[in-house]
């Protein structure tokens, strides 16, 4: 029998679960905590209404969690809770990468987590979380043994790749990792075969500068990526990424085409600004659901770009305001399973 090739599938592709990580932690949104679980919790119940949830909960966090949720409406048949105490929410980053075989089987691949180079003291439940994962569905898990967050790959199902240098390439992940190195690996453990370096990030993206908030696939050799006017510190970053992408050319010679994503208007705490994109949107099955910032302008734009480039996903927004203060949004915080 031949060996089977496993590939990380693209996000549009069925899927059986979407799971999450119930924010119960002390200390979370300190300054906006029930706004945060209000969005949270109304984030899921759109979510489950096109896929089933799977939620990380510390058993003491169960009641509060269930109440949440009942509160924003929730279908509790649709979710389901395993009892593990995480120590952060960021389940993109810290959660399993399936992979699917050509033969029918599916694996999980565990990538190490070290809080986005140490920036965090706790993160080793987060790290150890694909593990349990993989115990309660069964599944095989394979360890590369290299640092990777789910919110710093992007992945067309097609051998096609795109991250960014300021993430992958970071000393703070793993001092002296080249490309091809990293390219060799993902290779292995996902499928890959062409990889698209972009440089950096959004400004004081504590995660060095996920792709997840910059560049999306909505198709094969479709992109939806994020733009800035002049003057938007973001500005000269986000028209380099462009670039690169418009430059890039497959082994088949063909390129991707590109749509623009406007970012939201400029976010500020504490006198800096925050890390607002649309990119941060989450497909799964028949929905898109996209991160919305209480712009009534902006918001609309990017309803109306993405559901465009998604004809076929009934596309809906979800508040992410208080969210945001902790660094991220919809995306940042899932991880799909697929069928």
């Amino acid at each position: 029998m031949a060996v089977e090739k496993f590939t990380m599938p693209a996000e549009w592709a069925p899927q059986e679960a979407v799971w999450f990580a119930w924010p119960g932690m002390p200390g979370w949104w300190p300054s906006c905590r029930d706004e945060a679980f209000a969005q949270f919790s109304a984030m899921l119940v759109k979510i489950a209404s096109a896929t089933p949830v799977n939620l990380l909960c510390a058993k003491s966090y169960r009641k509060e969690a269930v109440r949440h949720l009942l509160g924003a409406g929730a279908d509790l048949a649709m979710f389901t809770f395993l009892e593990y105490r995480t120590d952060d929410v960021w389940c993109r980053d810290f959660g399993p990468i399936f992979v699917k075989g050509d033969q029918g089987s599916m694996k999980i691949v565990d990538w190490g987590f070290n809080a986005w180079g140490g920036k965090f003291p706790r993160f080793k439940r987060d790290d150890a979380a694909p593990q349990a994962i993989a115990q309660a569905l069964g599944l095989k898990c394979e360890i590369p043994g290299v640092i990777l967050e789910g919110g710093g790959i992007e992945v067309n199902g097609e051998g096609v790749c795109i991250t960014t240098e300021s993430v992958l390439l970071n000393a703070n992940r793993h001092p002296g990792m080249t490309k091809k190195k990293l390219e060799t690996l993902m290779k292995k453990h996902l499928g890959i075969s062409d990889v698209i370096w972009l440089k950096d990030g959004l400004k004081n993206d504590d995660t060095d500068g996920h792709i997840d908030n910059l560049t999306r696939f909505c198709g094969p050799r479709t992109v939806l990526t994020a733009v800035a006017p002049k003057g938007n510190p973001n500005y000269e970053q986000l028209t380099a990424n462009k670039k690169v992408l418009s430059d890039w050319r497959g082994a088949d010679g063909k390129g991707l085409e590109i749509l623009d994503l406007p970012i939201p208007e400029e976010m500020f705490k504490d006198g800096e600004i925050m890390p607002a994109s649309y990119a941060n949107f989450l497909i799964t099955n028949n929905l898109v659901l996209v991160p919305l910032y209480g712009q009534k302008k902006s918001d609309a734009a990017a309803m109306k770009v993405i559901q465009k480039a998604f004809p076929k996903h009934r596309v809906e927004g979800a508040l992410c305001t208080a969210i945001l203060n902790e660094g991220g949004a919809i995306h940042c915080l899932s991880q799909q399973q697929p069928c």
